[in-house]
């Protein structure tokens, strides 16, 4: 297939991939505005469009834009576990049994230890859940 575009100067290229990127984005906003009226005419009243779409295919739908007077969100504090299981070796490394295995565990599984062996004995287990609750 022939390039149609071989005999045109860098400068007509340019001028023409830019007046295509502005044709594109012209088309694809007034496709997006047309789409939207039809999903409107369509979806059920008091939905919101977009998250109606969003979950439609299986997607979150996009955040709010943040206004300029709203605080910033704090990130959610999460709680230290207790720990569950200790190195029958060195009770000060222990384990809360979240997560990935340390290094300690692992071993003493080698070396013939089960894990209820390591389990951390406690005289009162609600005492344990209400300090860590």
């Amino acid at each position: 297939m022939p390039n149609r575009y071989a005999g045109m100067s860098v400068v007509d290229l340019e001028e023409m991939r830019a007046e295509i990127t502005e044709a594109l984005e012209e088309a694809r906003e007034r496709e997006t505005a047309e789409l939207a009226e039809k999903l409107r005419a369509l979806a059920p009243r008091g939905v919101d469009v977009q998250a109606w779409v969003a979950g439609a295919l299986g997607k979150r739908a996009p955040r709010k834009a943040r206004e300029p007077n709203d605080a910033p969100q704090k990130p959610r504090a999460r709680g230290v576990l207790p720990p569950m299981y200790e190195n029958p070796h060195n009770a000060s490394q222990t384990w809360s049994g979240k997560g990935p295995r340390p290094a300690w565990f692992t071993d003493a599984l080698a070396e013939g230890y089960d894990e209820p062996s390591m389990r951390i004995p406690y005289a009162d287990e609600d005492q344990r859940d209400a300090e860590h609750h």
